[in-house]
Parts: structure tokens; sequence; C-alpha cells
């Protein structure tokens, strides 16, 4: 018999949009291995290539998307509050959003739940070199090449570039996620005690031996993780 504190009505379930590092969620409703539904938004923003830019308008476009669903979620999906979610890159829009809408005063997500984000540019995390090759996803190199891509002549220590340095008083709670295999393990790291000075209350698990977003591969930890998240969003 499921644990009697999943016995919700849909209505009480959160809504979750998804920040993702390169592609589009496609919408659905996601049953997690607990039981609990979690109504599930994608967030469609721009990329360079569609915008001729060389930096393309995502963080602007989670912003529009985001103000979007907390208008629709109530009248779609019947949730009772609003989560972010962003894996890798997506972490990075996710905390860039708070961060915006906190500058333009609006109401920010109940809740952040973050996998493999990457938080710091300037790539000062000591993981960077010594996770360089146990990490079997990502390299320094790689990271360089998609930074400049994405902000090449910009200042990446900027808080819209990297959350990591931005003021972090009032974001919601947050949920952070990493392998300990992974290069960007001290972005995840630095981040969850940045949040804990600024007062946010923060939760930083790491799945030994597992790899960059490894919650997407179809592994025993991978459902440890996702079932992790689904109780997280619960207790908001």
């Amino acid at each position: 018999m499921r644990d009697q504190k999943y016995q919700k009505s849909f209505k009480d379930f959160p809504s979750l949009e998804n920040l993702h590092a390169s592609s589009r969620f496609a919408l659905c409703k996601q049953p997690s291995p607990s039981g609990a539904n979690i109504a599930s938004e994608p967030s469609r923003y721009s990329l360079a290539a569609a915008t001729g830019s060389k930096r393309s308008s995502a963080d602007s476009d989670s912003l529009l998307c985001h103000v979007g669903l907390r208008r629709t979620s109530r009248f779609r999906f019947g949730c009772a509050s609003g989560c972010e979610h962003g894996d890798s890159a997506g972490g990075n829009l996710a905390l860039v959003l708070c961060h915006r809408l906190k500058a333009a005063g609006r109401r920010l997500p109940g809740a952040l739940v973050l996998m493999s984000p990457w938080t710091d540019m300037t790539m000062s995390g000591a993981s960077y070199a010594e996770r360089a090759e146990s990490d079997p996803m990502l390299t320094p190199e790689y990271i360089e090449a998609v930074r400049t891509a994405y902000a090449g002549g910009r200042d990446y220590a900027s808080p819209d570039l990297s959350p990591l340095f931005a003021d972090l008083t009032g974001f919601p709670p947050t949920l952070i996620q990493a392998g300990d295999h992974e290069i960007l393990y001290s972005d995840a790291e630095m981040l969850c005690h940045a949040l804990e000075r600024a007062g946010v209350p923060c939760r930083f698990e790491v799945s030994e031996g597992m790899w960059h977003v490894f919650q997407m591969f179809p592994l025993r930890k991978a459902a440890a993780a996702m079932e992790s998240v689904a109780r997280f969003l619960l207790e908001r």
C-alpha cells in the first residue's frame, strides 16, 4: 500500500517548469516512482542558431515562460504551486530566472530542483581539474567552448551568467543533486554553501560513482534520485 502522504488530489501537487540543458520537454503529467504525479510544463526558449545571435535569449525566454506558466497552471492543471527544475545549463537558467524575478519584484517559484547545475562560468571550482579524469561526460575544454559560444566577450562573473555570484537571499528552498564523478561538482557544492550563507533552505545530495545528470539514465541510483525529488516537492 502506498504511503498515505502521497494520497493527495492532483490539485495539491506542484506544477514543475523544466529548463533543460539542450532540448525541449514534451508536455506531460509524469508519474514518479512514489506514485506522486507532478504536472510538468516545457520551457521553450530560443537557440542562438535560430535567433542569429551569438548568445541565446534563453534567459529572457525562460522568464516569459515562467510568467505564462504561473498565469495558466491553475487553469490548466489545478496545481497548488509552481516549482522550477533545471539540469546542467538548465540549472543555470533556473537560478538566473529567480534572480531576474527577484529584481523585478515578482513572486519566486515555490522551490528549485537543480541537477548537476552549471553555476560558475569562471570555472573557479577545484573539481574542473580534480575530477576531469573521472568524469565520463564532460571535459573542461568542452565547458570552455560552450561558454565562449554562449557568452563570449562578456563578463563570466556576471550574475546573469554565473548565478553563484548573485545575491541569493530570498531564494526558494532548493534541492541540488550531483554525482561525485563530475567536473561540475564544485559548481553544485559552492552553490549549496552560498545558499546556506544567504539563509536559504538547501539540500545537497551527492550520488557516489555517478556522473553529470545521471538521473537521465536507467539506473537504480537515478530512480532513487527521482524519488527524492518527488518527496522534496511534496514537502513544499
